[in-house]
């Protein structure tokens, strides 16, 4: 081979890789600006409901109710836009139906709540204040669900009508708690566990130093599992007007309530007077569309639109504010995201509240 044809030879070569290299910077170029172009077309685009006169508040929460978010990645949350809807904040729905009872515009509220995955007791209960507010005002609540958990229900309970899918069913089991216990398996191991403790209701250890619950931890449960469930049953009794007792029968004869409904839950929760009507998920649109005297699909806002609104014109408006500041999980020393409470963090939202010449109260 002649050194004029291995020139030639190798100058094709670096003309391929040249063209290799730049196919590969114009496809990374192309990449970054179409994520660019999905970032600003996120952030730019306005996809916020007209409310209009007799509109109807949807109030329709998604997965866990916390008191603050848990720190998304900014491009996860790109890449994933729906995991934003795996929590959803107790004081954004508490903010809209208060701001919703005195908005003339608003004439009913729908809660549905299908998406909901857990709300604790206390969360449930705050919320059910805000709902008495607004069905106190003069303007009907309608829940919907295609079945009903015990925290979900109890939220429910405070709407003027409770409607069940068909195929679903009001699931109460009363409070528990269910410890592991770890002796045998920590004797198995080979491992000593030196307890040192004073008093007979010190349990904390007893995991380590038992296979099953001391007489002494078994009653201290029972004495807050107790006080708790019978809040519970009250606040139910209370928001369906039902006689004493009742819904503890239904919890613990549940057998013979399905009998006499032919096995049929959703039968067994309305002859309980749990729910009010039992229908399909077409047929229960109807009836909140008879109730509101509108298409429910027209005229329902979403909670968050509907909050993006009036937040806005009230920031627009407000002189004086409180500002609320969250500290939740485990307090730890320099900057940290939602979830845990970092020392410097919180401190420099304090200091942002103080400087707020708008801010006259801390909470």
């Amino acid at each position: 081979m002649t050194q004029k044809r291995v020139g030639l030879i190798r100058r094709g070569w670096r003309l391929f890789w040249r063209l290799v290299t730049g196919l590969r910077s114009l496809l990374a170029n192309l990449l970054f600006l179409a994520v660019l172009a999905v970032i600003v077309l996120a952030l730019t685009v306005d996809d916020s409901e007209v409310i209009d006169t007799d509109s109807v508040l949807l109030l329709a929460p998604s997965g866990q109710i916390v008191e603050q978010r848990s720190f998304v990645d900014p491009l996860v949350r790109v890449l994933d836009p729906e995991i934003i809807e795996s929590e959803t904040v107790l004081h954004d729905l508490i903010d809209a139906v208060d701001a919703a009872r005195s908005d003339a515009r608003i004439k009913a509220m729908v809660i549905d709540l299908n998406r909901l995955r857990g709300i604790g007791f206390s969360a449930a209960r705050e919320l059910g204040v805000a709902v008495q507010k607004f069905r106190e005002s003069g303007k009907p609540v309608l829940a919907m669900a295609d079945s009903y958990d015990q925290q979900r229900y109890l939220l429910a309970s405070f709407a003027d009508e409770v409607f069940l899918h068909t195929m679903g069913g009001v699931a109460i089991r009363g409070f528990g708690v269910y410890p592991t216990y770890y002796r045998e398996l920590l004797e198995r191991l080979k491992v000593d566990m030196h307890v040192f403790r004073v008093g007979e209701y010190k349990a904390a250890v007893e995991p380590f130093i038992r296979d099953d619950m001391s007489p002494q931890a078994k009653l201290n449960s029972l004495r807050w599992l107790q006080a708790l469930w019978d809040e519970y049953l009250a606040l139910l009794e209370a928001n369906r007007d039902l006689e004493p007792s009742a819904l503890e029968r239904y919890v613990n004869e549940f057998d013979v309530a399905l009998r006499s409904a032919d096995g049929d839950m959703a039968r067994a929760a309305l002859n309980a007077g749990l729910v009010d009507q039992v229908l399909s998920r077409e047929e229960t649109l109807e009836q909140i569309g008879e109730r509101i005297e509108g298409d429910p699909k027209e005229t329902m806002v979403h909670y968050y639109s509907y909050l993006d609104d009036v937040r806005g014109a009230a920031e627009d408006e407000a002189e004086h504010a409180v500002a609320v500041i969250v500290a939740e999980g485990m307090i730890v020393d320099g900057e940290r995201p939602p979830g845990m409470a970092g020392g410097d963090t919180v401190a420099a939202q304090l200091r942002q509240a103080r400087e707020d010449e708008r801010v006259k109260a801390v909470v």
